[in-house]
């Protein structure tokens, strides 16, 4: 993602109106986590990540973009693992220009339950994340996309009632 400023973009376009994309489903802010040092750093990582996003947008006619943000994840703390410094601020972050830049956000750190949530995902049964406590197993990806499709077919279909429920924004 970092390196779409040093695409050609005439050939980016030319790619995506041959392939006539028709919605663009993103997922950033997991790789950019651990070298975020600030919330101003967070911030900052969100407005790129907004330019690219309307970037994509303009290359692609428009077409409807969702990002997906991080999930949680962790750190040892002494005996203790729990979530990593400046995820929240991450999320918060891109949501924020992603809904400015016009693209809709999946909220993947609170859907999977949000802060310390990544421990239970470790110690579930099957596994659903690896113990790096990072990365999800192939049952936890599995899990994720119901969690994903859920939430986009249940906003498509207006069956949305409860903001509790993972939703796309």
């Amino acid at each position: 993602g970092t390196e779409l400023r040093r695409v050609d973009k005439a050939l980016l376009k030319a790619m995506y109106d041959a392939l006539d994309v028709k919605l663009l489903i993103l997922q950033f802010g997991g790789n950019a986590v651990p070298h975020i040092k600030s919330a101003q750093d967070a911030e900052d990582y969100g407005a790129w990540l907004g330019s690219q996003i309307a970037t994509w947008r303009k290359l692609c006619g428009g077409v409807p973009v969702i990002l997906i943000g991080p999930s949680d994840m962790s750190i040892k703390d002494g005996v203790e693992w729990t979530t990593r410094p400046w995820v929240e601020e991450v999320n918060a972050a891109l949501r924020k220009h992603a809904l400015a830049n016009g693209a809709a956000y999946f909220d993947l750190f609170n859907a999977m339950g949000g802060r310390n949530s990544m421990v239970s995902w470790v110690e579930a049964d099957p596994p659903l994340a690896a113990s790096d406590y990072t990365h999800f197993s192939p049952q936890g990806a599995s899990r994720m996309a119901e969690l994903f499709c859920t939430a986009l077919f249940n906003d498509l279909n207006g069956l949305v009632t409860n903001t509790t429920t993972p939703h796309v924004e």
